[in-house]
């Protein structure tokens, strides 16, 4: 059976999780509840989801995927002739249970998160992670792209601080040896290169311009209602005289940024800014703003705002957002690389080796940091 062979098809619902995420954390402030909690965890998951920075190439779903009893008992899934074991899943699932588990506690594995407890949320993602680093390495072997043996030298050394670090009791009930969290590293790190390697020629020249961020505050009256209804004109009415006798107060003197304490309702009164993330209407005006500039009241279907602007060109918010716009534009052009490839793939996925790994039960590895000794090796070169 031809496949995807990524095994794993809720990208969207990450991305939709994430929505949700950012909506709701806006509307809290410094308050750590538990939706906030969750609302972290969920823009974490999704991050982990992305790590190698792929979009729109997980597009099978649950029936597309070919269950067997062909592989071996601690064989999860194969795809063409790469294989990937409990061993090699159990290094990045302790790694990223010690991380979650050393900030929210041992309890959030359980909580609630779009229908479904956050450990499945996590487990899927880092199904996705473990079938697209497979994915690379034949993908690798297709263009020829290799690491050279000073590279493999470092990974050897990451693997066995790795198991170093790590319980060495946990790490051999779960039958975990440093050739497996070599062959992690070693994946993970050809997986980057074939990356970097592929997209090195694309044109990710961003203008100053595009990539400006700018610094505002704001006050914003609503004309929406609960359920995203438009409230009647006569609320408009007034909401807009409101905010005419608040801009004239600001005309007499009376400073900006006490007025959007008092006013504003939206909790939150400083932004960052960059184009395309407001209403166009909105944008048009507010970048058009010098330091220390009231603009007149802006009215878009959310509703009505009065901004001033604090600094019309982040110097350093912007170079980050230009660095991002490029990851983005090699993103999608290695998306396209990607998806051609695998299109031809065949997977397979053994159910019942999968459901015996656990984000909350046994297999706990104390000490497990793949991604800090990652990061430590081969990004702080």
């Amino acid at each position: 059976m031809n496949n995807r062979a990524a095994l794993l098809s809720e990208k969207a619902y990450f991305v939709r999780l994430c929505m949700e995420g950012e909506s709701c954390l806006k509307s809290q402030k410094k308050k750590r509840t538990v939706c906030q909690k969750r609302c972290l965890l969920c823009l974490q998951a999704v991050l982990l989801a992305c790590v190698l920075f792929l979009s729109g190439c997980s597009k099978m779903t649950q029936a597309d995927i070919q269950f067997t009893t062909g592989l071996g008992e601690h064989e999860l899934f194969k795809i063409g002739h790469e294989v990937c074991t409990q061993q090699q899943a159990a290094v990045l699932l302790a790694s990223q249970r010690n991380s979650y588990e050393a900030v929210y506690g041992d309890g959030i594995w359980k909580i609630p998160v779009g229908g479904r407890d956050f450990e499945g949320v996590v487990l899927d993602s880092m199904k996705a992670l473990l079938a697209q680093m497979k994915c690379m390495v034949l993908m690798a072997e297709e263009y020829e792209v290799t690491l050279p043996e000073a590279e493999k030298r470092r990974i050897r050394e990451a693997a066995a601080e790795f198991c170093q670090s790590a319980d060495t009791k946990e790490l051999a009930d779960a039958g975990v040896t440093e050739d497996d969290v070599y062959q992690v590293f070693y994946e993970y790190r050809l997986s980057n290169q074939l990356i970097d390697e592929l997209t090195r020629n694309v044109d990710i020249e961003i203008s100053d311009n595009d990539a400006r961020i700018i610094q505002v505050q704001q006050i914003f009256f609503s004309t929406v209602d609960a359920e995203g209804n438009s409230v009647s004109q006569e609320e408009k009415e007034t909401k807009y005289e409101r905010m005419t006798a608040i801009r004239q107060r600001i005309d007499s003197g009376e400073e900006f940024g006490k007025l959007a304490e008092i006013y504003d309702t939206s909790q939150q009164t400083h932004f960052s800014i960059g184009r395309g993330e407001m209403p166009q209407v909105y944008e048009d005006i507010v970048f058009a703003l010098e330091d220390g500039e009231v603009s007149d009241i802006i009215e878009t279907d959310a509703g009505f705002y009065l901004v001033k602007c604090l600094e019309d060109y982040d110097i350093d918010a912007t170079q980050v957002h230009k660095e991002q716009m490029g990851a983005v534009k090699k993103k999608d052009a290695f998306s396209q690389l990607y998806d051609t490839f695998t299109a031809g793939l065949t997977s397979e996925f053994n159910q019942s080796a999968w459901e015996q790994l656990s984000m909350s039960g046994e297999g706990k590895i104390t000490g497990a940091d793949f991604f800090r000794i990652y990061r430590n090796y081969f990004e702080a070169q």
